[in-house]
């Protein structure tokens, strides 16, 4: 959470903000804060206006923590603040924090526009406001023997007094020491505004992007309106208590949104062996019994079209936005599916990291295919049995993982549309190449695998002569979000006569959540 954050924001915003971090530069000292925040010998503190405790906050026989103090203490602007930050939490529980406490005055003193947008813009909101907070219980008589201060957004506050008054930044210090049960609150008289990253206006990057389901994805005001499978869906602000109750959305959210804003997921993510195993594991398990899902108070639900529909207006009526969409399987739908669903929750530039991910992997992919060749000669089988022979056919997950290698999808030639039943004899007439079964062990596989390889009447098939048939990654073949991809990278490792280690792999380190 005290991590540098990287953020965006509208041009508007930014000139109003950045005119703001100018105009108290311009009028400041030009004396440079010093990198540390050791004390000062030229400070005599004998000689510094201690300003004492003023009537508005009273001692209480039961200390009160920083954020009750805020509340009390008629702090209302900045009380507001942090709660659009989700920022009261962190300072009303276990810590050891000084705050430079802004009065409703000094934010309404900024330019005008300046706060609204602030508001608007959670990212930028929660540097500005840890842009106050010190990590450490820091008191006036520390306050005033220091140069510079660290904050938890990252940059040093400069410290400075003048003619007994201490200044953090260009604020004025005006009352100090109002002691609080996890730290200590200093009163200022300007809103303190850190020097910020430069802004990117993201809209250039999503104007080529035509989503299906989005008027106009540059508008990144609130409210915001999408067209999903349940009809016109109103987001009227940005999403805080996120729910899904399908694993490809689970996988996909996971791969761009602020993990403290999901507040559960499908207990098949949370499978060992799952894409998302190790962040999921320890998170609340959301079955399709409504009281589970209400007890998680989700401002947002994602849900796939399968999703029980009595289920899914119960939610719509106690007042919980739910946006049902199908999600693709090919490169294209998949970069829409992410998109889609990031606009929604207003995490587009994070999600567009996860996109360069997705687009590195394929030129991977690419390479690999231009070093093996014509890959095209050779046809693989995705098949599964559940009291079947089911086929993965044309426009299937496995059929556009097939195809994304560059193999040919044989089902797909025998006219099988999307996962279907297929007859032994069929099976046998397909003669593949190479099989793969996309089954685990717990649901059959093995079983199913073993049955291929001694069957006599199996004998025919390529696969099964030349000893190609493999169980493969479930987790890269049926899953519904970009995982997959993987899945096209596990079948060039299985069918490729070279060794694919020795192509060098796109560097992903900007997408940690994208990809194993």
């Amino acid at each position: 959470m005290f991590s540098n954050l990287t953020f965006t924001k509208t041009i508007f915003l930014t000139f109003l903000v950045f005119t703001l971090v100018f105009a108290f530069i311009a009028c400041g000292s030009d004396d440079e804060v010093v990198e540390t925040t050791s004390a000062s010998e030229e400070k005599e503190v004998d000689e510094i206006k201690i300003i004492e405790k003023s009537t508005p906050y009273p001692e209480k026989e039961e200390a009160q923590s920083i954020a009750e103090i805020a509340v009390a203490g008629g702090f209302n602007t900045l009380v507001a603040a942090l709660d659009a930050a989700d920022l009261v939490e962190t300072l009303s529980g276990d810590g050891t924090f000084t705050v430079f406490a802004p009065t409703d005055e000094a934010f309404a003193a900024l330019p005008e526009g300046v706060l609204d947008g602030l508001l608007a813009d959670t990212e930028a909101l929660t540097q500005v406001l840890l842009y106050h907070v010190v990590g450490d219980v820091v008191k006036a008589e520390t306050v005033v023997t220091l140069d510079a201060a660290d904050t938890l957004q990252g940059s040093k506050v400069a410290i400075e007094v003048v003619d007994g008054n201490v200044f953090v930044n260009e604020s004025q210090v005006t009352s100090t020491d109002i002691e609080a049960s996890n730290g200590v609150i200093h009163v200022i008289d300007k809103v303190l505004v850190p020097e910020l990253e430069e802004s990117v206006d993201i809209t250039e990057s999503l104007k080529d992007y035509d989503v299906p389901g989005i008027k106009n994805i540059t508008d990144l005001s609130w409210p915001r309106q999408v067209e999903a499978m349940n009809g016109l869906i109103t987001i009227e602000e940005k999403p805080k208590r996120i729910l899904t109750i399908s694993t490809g959305h689970d996988e996909m959210i996971f791969g761009f949104a602020n993990l403290n804003n999901i507040v559960g997921v499908t207990m098949f993510s949370q499978s060992p062996g799952g894409n998302i195993y190790e962040l999921t594991k320890d998170m609340p398990t959301i079955s399709s019994e409504i009281e589970t899902i209400i007890s998680q108070e989700p401002d947002i639900v994602f849900a796939d079209p399968f999703a029980n529909q009595n289920l899914m207006q119960s939610l719509v009526d106690i007042g919980i936005t739910v946006v049902q969409t199908k999600l693709n399987n090919t490169s294209k739908g998949r970069i829409n599916d992410i998109l889609f669903t990031a606009y929604i929750l207003d995490e587009i530039e994070e999600a567009l990291v996860l996109i360069d991910a997705i687009e590195e992997q394929i030129d991977y992919i690419n390479l690999i295919k231009n070093t093996i060749g014509d890959t095209e000669k050779t046809s693989i089988l995705s098949v599964t049995y559940y009291d079947a022979y089911w086929a993965a056919g044309n426009g299937s997950t496995e059929g556009s993982i097939i195809e994304l290698a560059g193999y040919t999808n044989i089902a797909s030639k025998f006219g099988v549309e999307s996962n279907n039943m297929i007859t032994k004899e069929s099976l046998i007439e397909m003669s593949p190449d190479v099989i793969v079964i996309p089954q685990s062990v717990e649901w059959g596989g093995q079983d199913f695998y073993d049955s291929l390889m001694s069957d006599e009447s199996f004998n025919s098939i390529p696969a099964v002569i030349n000893g190609d048939v493999h169980m493969v990654n479930t987790s890269h073949f049926t899953t519904l979000s970009h995982f997959n991809i993987l899945g096209s990278i596990d079948l060039l490792n299985l069918v490729s006569e070279i060794n694919i280690d020795g192509i060098e792999k796109p560097l992903l380190e900007a997408c940690y959540q994208c990809f194993d």
